[in-house]
């Protein structure tokens, strides 16, 4: 079934009032603030299998080595890239993700010393252009993601994530009225009573200030006093015990309805059908009343809509996975499905886990910065 016939019987259940249409709601988890590196653990195999592949990498005559399996290359780019130069103990203020589409070479399922050597190669040159690409505060790398392509089997997709901007202090909640989305059609940056207190030229609204938020309170629990070596100024690098490997990226699209924001709805609403918190992530359609009034986000609002990305969150995370970063972006568009030609702006989030590894060196090893 596809979305827009999803979308139409979510409104035929509204007006016929027959709750059993809709879904259960995820199982509130036990904390609104579950980011704790409950799987994290020393993993002597993990880390032979990177030290493995760099001697691989540094060998004079790769013609000499033998192949690699596709899968297993994949594997080994992400892990040796994610320990040698990103952060999971990240602090920053904006996350920018980047993806890529490399061109592999490979007979059959199998790369060639050669063709591993240049993946690799091609993999660090993209990281290091999307890093030095951006403003310099804080620059950070935090996270890189590789997978294969599943429609073209001759590329492989690299994502990597890069925080700028200091965040000076860790929020305990929101106290501004905040618009829905940095570039909606009311612009963004505060409103209401609040307006103009943080202009809409700065890029931040109420998805940006929510991926705060939560990236924050990561690095409330991972700043544990086991960070060490921190360089004074930009970029900040330190001795960190964590690195991550098997990394998944849940990222929100139309076509993926079992995260649209409307498969999660508020069960505690108290006002069924009035555009308010409906639903756990931010969805309003403009064809309710007030849906101008619904756009500015109060406090209190921030404060709901945080609790159900949580929610979400921890109901999207995989099995032995760990939440690490929270990208929530804006989106809006509409459903032309007969009779219905419903227009809806919503929050949509990007989550990246992973398998996080607590390295055994003492003192910890230093992040590398990326060449340039």
């Amino acid at each position: 079934m596809n979305l827009k016939n999803l979308f139409f019987l979510t409104i035929i259940c509204w007006s016929l009032g027959i709750m059993a249409c809709e879904p259960d709601p995820p199982t509130e988890p036990e904390t609104l603030h579950p980011f704790t590196l409950e799987n994290a653990a020393p993993a002597p195999d993990v880390e032979q299998a990177i030290n493995d592949f760099e001697a691989y990498l540094d060998n004079p005559r790769p013609d000499f080595l033998e192949p690699m399996l596709v899968k297993n290359v994949v594997w080994s780019v992400e892990a040796k890239l994610n320990r040698t130069y990103t952060n999971v103990a990240h602090k920053f203020e904006q996350l920018h993700t980047q993806s890529d589409t490399i061109a592999i070479a490979h007979s059959g399922s199998m790369m060639s010393g050669i063709e591993v050597q240049a993946f690799y190669d091609e993999a660090v040159t993209k990281f290091s252009e999307h890093f030095y690409s951006l403003p310099v505060d804080n620059r950070l790398p935090v996270l890189v993601d590789v997978a294969e392509n599943t429609g073209d089997s001759n590329t492989l997709i690299l994502t990597t994530q890069v925080g700028t901007g200091t965040l000076e202090e860790l929020s305990a909640g929101f106290d501004l009225h905040w618009f829905w989305g940095a570039f909606g059609t009311g612009g963004g940056g505060t409103c209401g009573p609040d307006a103009s207190t943080v202009p809409p030229n700065v890029g931040r609204a109420a998805n940006t200030e929510l991926a705060f938020e939560a990236n924050s309170r990561v690095l409330a629990l991972n700043n544990t006093g086991l960070l060490t070596s921190c360089t004074a100024g930009p970029p900040i690098f330190c001795q960190i015990p964590w690195y991550t490997t098997n990394v998944e990226i849940v990222i929100p699209d139309v076509n993926e309805p079992d995260i649209f924001p409307f498969f999660y709805p508020n069960s505690n609403d108290d006002t069924p059908n009035d555009n308010n918190r409906e639903y756990l992530i931010y969805f309003n359609n403009p064809e309710f009343d007030n849906f101008d009034d619904k756009a500015c986000l109060s406090p209190s609002d921030m404060d709901f809509y945080y609790d159900g990305l949580i929610q979400v969150m921890e109901d999207r995370r995989p099995s032995g996975k760990d939440f690490i970063l929270v990208n929530v972006e804006e989106e809006w568009g509409n459903f032309n499905q007969l009779p219905f030609n419903v227009f809806f702006y919503s929050h949509l989030p990007m989550f990246s886990y992973g398998e996080i590894i607590t390295s055994p060196v003492t003192p910890y090893p230093t992040i590398e910065i990326l060449p340039m």
